[in-house]
């Protein structure tokens, strides 16, 4: 490829030294490759095709500006590279520049129209913009080229998958597997698929054949820790994940998955302090403030004001708000800081607890401390939560307004919430068809409908239910929801919002628990250590909510007398 040239300290064999390089890259030692190609690029500074390999070994260590600016220069060479385009798409994806990643690909098909590379690497851009059944066709287009491309048999299975087109997708993964049995990818992937089928087991199966091809895969280790809970595997899951981490010890999602393990097997004192690496997720939604204050870490706060914000979901921020009563007693001032449909809710809280709401008002103050970080700083432990019976209160004008609209009560009164809000990333494992619930509402009983949101699917059912009201069109924010329920005489919920505010309003309630429910909630117990009022109902190794349902109607039973 090189030109044997003179050196100035001697002759160098510049074929064998590019050589080294491509073996060493080839063995994935990026670092050890980078050096001699800038070494061959400093010597032959115009050669289009080293400034590939440099921009390629760039791409596999993770400096992506850099390898996007080295496929460049190589393009300003030679503007006919077909596959430089393709390359440059996967750096510009990477980065998140995905409608630039579409268009390098196009660029590539329009020089070489069966690339198939790059038919596959558009649609993985078009299937990280979420434009599945575009990515879907580039996948095929890819197949009607050549039809042994694991590439593409992997990007389409994986576009069925997020169609929910499930069955589509477990036959891809077969035609694929039976094409590549050691593709370890695939493996992994239908494993994906296997736990969102809830065919946990098979899941695992996947799992382990990915590892037998690459023992050093920490994505599937991790993966398998999460089928092995959803087996109530614990021990196992715990172990999968300690093999992911050591594997990759930067490993966010595993650190955060096995604190949630550690803190729903009741281990308090290991799973707080690991859950602090959920703020090392780029992609978890938390509401993390980055304010120019020290971060409270257990200081003598007497005198002292501190921040604590809400953050993830408006269940967490009723179930941790607790915790800056805790901090008043120890005489700091506290500033809360939460979501808007909150604000009037935790005003209730103590009257020594500013609230402001999140983005739109601003304070001083000393310290700052995100509410799911208090347990650990306050040193949190099955014996020690303050479980008060009651810590937030209704408002009394509300409360009244309520009263006049239900009026008087014809027999005992519950509040119904079956499903929360669709777009959590759980809700398949917890939300449950109204239509479940058809034996439940044949009872002589008052039902009311608590939550805000009413699936389509809900609907024919809901508008059938003479026994059952919705309030919907009142529900502005969770003071009027509140209101409501201190109305009723039980609350009934699946894990959701509803479930953490009628238990700090000290209501009797029913929560309903999926067989590998939420961390929170702890294994096999009926009780809450967080919330006296609390009862749980939980699903058995079948899964089936029609279980649960029908131990919740007898215990209902005895109301209608």
């Amino acid at each position: 490829m090189m030109e044997n040239q003179q050196a100035e300290n001697g002759n160098t064999d510049w074929n064998a030294l590019f050589a080294q390089a491509v073996e060493l890259l080839n063995q994935g030692k990026c670092a050890d490759a980078l050096p001699i190609y800038e070494l061959l690029i400093k010597q032959f500074p115009e050669h289009a095709g080293l400034w590939v390999y440099y921009g390629s070994a760039l791409l596999r260590a993770g400096r992506l500006e850099d390898s996007l600016a080295a496929y460049d220069h190589s393009l300003s060479i030679d503007d006919r590279q077909f596959n430089v385009y393709s390359n440059r798409a996967v750096a510009l994806k990477e980065l998140k520049r995905y409608a630039e990643s579409v268009a390098s690909c196009d660029k590539a098909i329009l020089l070489k129209p069966d690339y198939i590379q790059a038919y596959v690497n558009k649609g993985n851009a078009l299937q990280a913009m979420a434009s599945c059944r575009e990515a879907l066709q580039n996948y095929d287009q890819a197949i009607a080229i050549q039809a042994q491309s694991a590439d593409a048999w992997l990007g389409r299975a994986v576009a069925l998958h997020e169609l929910k087109r499930f069955e589509e997708s477990l036959n891809c993964y077969a035609q694929l597997l039976t094409q590549f049995p050691g593709f370890p990818e695939a493996h992994t992937n239908r494993g994906n698929l296997l736990q969102d089928l809830k065919r946990f087991s098979e899941a695992v199966a996947d799992y382990d054949q990915a590892i037998a091809i690459n023992p050093k895969d920490a994505i599937s280790y991790a993966n398998r820790a999460n089928a092995l809970a959803e087996l109530m595997r614990l021990n196992e899951a715990v172990s999968s994940y300690d093999q992911a981490i050591a594997l990759k010890p930067d490993y966010v999602d595993a650190y955060t998955n096995k604190a949630q393990l550690l803190l729903l097997m009741g281990d308090y004192e290991q799973g707080w302090p690991l859950y602090e690496w959920r703020f090392k997720n780029s992609n978890l939604k938390t509401l993390y403030r980055e304010y120019q204050v020290s971060p409270y870490q257990s200081q003598d706060l007497r005198g002292k004001t501190i921040l604590i914000h809400s953050e993830q979901g408006l269940g967490d921020t009723i179930q941790y708000c607790r915790y800056g009563k805790l901090l008043a007693d120890q005489g700091a001032k506290v500033i809360l800081e939460t979501l808007a449909p909150l604000v009037l809710l935790m005003k209730t809280l103590d009257a020594r607890i500013k609230v402001i709401e999140m983005g739109r008002e601003t304070a001083e103050f000393d310290y700052q401390c995100p509410l799911l970080s208090l347990p650990m700083q306050l040193h949190c432990n099955l014996k020690n939560i303050p479980a008060w019976p009651a810590y937030l209160k209704t408002d009394a004008q509300k409360s009244q307004i309520w009263r006049q609209r239900l009026g008087p009560k014809k027999s005992f009164r519950i509040g119904l919430a079956w499903s929360g809000a669709s777009a959590h990333k759980n809700d398949r494992n917890r939300s449950i068809a109204l239509a479940q619930f058809a034996g439940i509402l044949a009872l002589p009983l008052e039902f009311h409908c608590l939550q805000q949101e009413i699936r389509a699917y809900d609907m024919p059912v809901l508008a059938q239910q003479n026994n059952l009201h919705e309030h919907c069109q009142f529900l502005n924010d969770f003071t009027d929801t509140a209101a409501l329920i201190e109305q009723m005489d039980l609350v009934i919920s699946v894990d959701t919002s509803i479930a953490h505010l009628a238990g700090a309003l000290g209501k009797q309630t029913w929560v309903l628990l999926s067989y590998f429910p939420d961390y929170r909630w702890l294994l096999e117990r009926s009780d809450s250590p967080w919330y006296p009022s609390v009862s749980l109902f939980r699903q058995d190794a079948s899964r089936d909510w029609r279980k649960v349902i029908t131990e919740a109607g007898r215990s209902l039973e005895s109301y209608t007398n």
